[in-house]
C-alpha cells in the first residue's frame, strides 16, 4: 500500500494534445544529436514527506521521515539517433554518478526514448538505488520536454495543455492536467554559452481527482477486496530553459507539492487504516561544460 500511495506524489510527464500550427516565426526546440554526443547533466532533488497513519486495529503509526536530498551527475552519450528528428528514434546510454559514493563508479541504463517522450523496459536498472532511480526518471521528464511540444517547431506566447492519467493509485480517476507556455526569450543562464539565447518555458500543473471522495476504489484495490475513500491535491510549477541554437535544456527548475487524505479498509468496512501525506518539493537540473 506504501508503494502505492507514494505514486499517488509522484511527478508524471504528461501526454500533450496535438494541435496544428502555423510555421512563421518559430523556434525548433528539439535537442540537435548525434551519434556519440556526450553531455553531462547535474541534477538535484529535494524532497520534505510528512506521513500520518491511524488504524482502529493497532497503535497510532507515524513512520519517521527524513527529508531526501539527491545529488546525481548523468552522462548521456547518444548512441543512435533518427536525422532530422531525434522523437522518431533516440536511444541514449546513462552513466549515473553519485558523488557521496565515487565519481569513478558510475551505474549504466540504456534507454530507448519512445515518440511521446516515455521510454521502453530500461536495460542495467536492476543495479540502480530508488534515489538513481529518481534521479534519471526526473532527468528524462526535463531533457524530453520538447517531445511534448505539438509541433516541431514552437512560436513565442504560445500555449499547450494536456492530461495524464494516473495509474497505480489508491484513488480512482487521478490525472495530471498540464499548460504550457513559451513565455520569452533571454539569455541563457549558463556558463559554457554566455552569447547563447534561450526560450523560456513555463509549465504549471494540477492534480485533479474525478473519483468520489467518499467511494473512490480503483479496480485493481476492488479485486483484493479493498475499498478506498479520501481526496488528492497537488500542484507544480517548471521554469526550463532551452537553448535556441541546439535546442539542449540547459536548466529547468521545478517547484511541488502534493497532499492525499485516504482511509483503506477492507470492502466490508473493517480493518481500516487512514494514511495523511502531505510532500513538497524541488528539483533543479543544470547542463555542465
Amino acid at each position: 500500500m506504501v508503494n502505492l500511495l507514494r505514486r499517488a506524489c509522484a511527478c508524471v510527464l504528461l501526454c500533450i494534445a496535438v494541435r496544428a500550427w502555423p510555421a512563421q516565426n518559430r523556434a525548433s526546440l528539439l535537442p540537435q544529436l548525434h551519434a556519440g554526443q556526450k553531455l553531462t547533466y547535474q541534477i538535484r532533488l529535494r524532497i520534505d514527506k510528512r506521513t500520518q497513519a491511524e488504524s482502529h486495529v493497532a497503535s497510532p503509526i507515524s513512520p519517521a521521515e527524513r527529508p531526501v536530498d539527491i545529488l546525481r551527475t548523468i552522462t548521456v552519450e547518444v548512441l543512435e539517433v533518427a536525422p532530422g528528428d531525434p522523437r522518431d528514434k533516440l536511444i541514449v546510454r546513462l552513466h549515473i554518478f553519485d558523488p557521496a559514493i565515487s565519481p569513478h563508479a558510475p551505474k549504466t541504463l540504456e534507454l530507448s526514448i519512445r515518440p511521446d517522450g516515455t521510454v521502453g523496459p530500461p536495460q542495467g536498472a536492476e543495479s540502480l538505488s530508488a534515489e538513481d532511480t529518481q534521479a534519471w526518471q526526473a532527468w528524462l521528464d526535463r531533457f524530453a520536454l520538447a517531445w511534448s511540444i505539438p509541433a516541431k517547431t514552437a512560436k513565442l506566447g504560445e500555449k499547450w495543455t494536456g492530461e495524464e492519467s494516473i495509474f497505480g493509485a489508491p484513488l480512482a480517476q487521478l490525472s495530471w492536467q498540464r499548460e504550457s507556455q513559451y513565455v520569452r526569450d533571454e539569455k541563457c543562464p549558463v556558463e559554457q554559452s554566455p552569447a547563447d539565447r534561450c526560450a523560456v518555458l513555463l509549465t504549471t500543473a494540477i492534480l485533479k481527482q474525478r473519483s468520489s471522495a467518499k467511494d473512490a476504489t480503483p479496480d485493481d484495490f476492488k479485486l483484493r477486496q479493498l475499498k478506498t475513500q479520501g481526496t488528492a491535491k497537488g500542484t507544480n510549477e517548471v521554469f526550463t530553459y532551452i537553448s535556441l541554437s541546439n535546442g539542449l535544456v540547459l536548466r529547468s527548475s521545478e517547484e511541488a507539492h502534493q497532499f492525499l487524505d485516504v482511509i483503506i479498509a477492507k470492502a466490508d468496512g473493517s480493518n481500516q487504516v487512514h494514511y495523511n501525506i502531505d510532500a513538497s518539493s524541488s528539483t533543479e537540473m543544470l547542463l555542465l561544460p
